[in-house]
């Protein structure tokens, strides 16, 4: 299969599983690899790579040279620990989401594409009421403490 197939392939994915995010998806990311996450991103950012592990968000929300605008979205560990991976800046608000959906080795954990899809909508809801910071990971959500952080 070639890359451009992959590419697409993985976009009708994400779209079909999770449209929630659908309406906020740039009209031609820029898809990128990085170990195992599958990424398509608003825009070609050196520290992007930085931000996609399940402890990135402080360094996603800290980073100065996030532009306005940004957003991400992709897969990490496809095949193995799967999880969707959802950020994006408008202007000083951030929203992070690291969820995992499919997890081979604990089949009744509950873990699933409706959990997942369900913690996005959760997330969506809290952003839609203007929280600042709308950090999700793994079915948690977390404050914001630049302190802490």
């Amino acid at each position: 299969m070639s890359e451009a197939n992959r590419e697409q392939e993985l976009l009708e994915w994400i779209v079909n599983h999770f449209p929630q995010i659908e309406d906020r998806m740039p009209p031609k990311p820029v898809f990128m690899e990085f170990g195992g996450r599958r990424m398509f991103s608003s825009h070609d950012l050196p520290t992007l790579g930085d931000w996609l592990s399940s402890s990135g968000f402080p360094r996603f929300i800290k980073d100065p040279n996030v532009p306005d605008g940004f957003f991400a979205y992709g897969i990490h560990s496809p095949a193995v620990s799967e999880s969707l991976l959802v950020m994006w800046k408008e202007k000083d608000r951030y929203f992070w989401l690291y969820d995992m959906y499919v997890l081979y080795i604990a089949e009744n954990s509950g873990l699933s594409v409706a959990a997942t899809r369900n913690n996005l909508n959760l997330a969506l809801a809290r952003w839609n009421e203007g929280k600042q910071h709308v950090i999700l990971l793994m079915g948690t959500f977390h404050e914001w403490d630049p302190d802490f952080w």
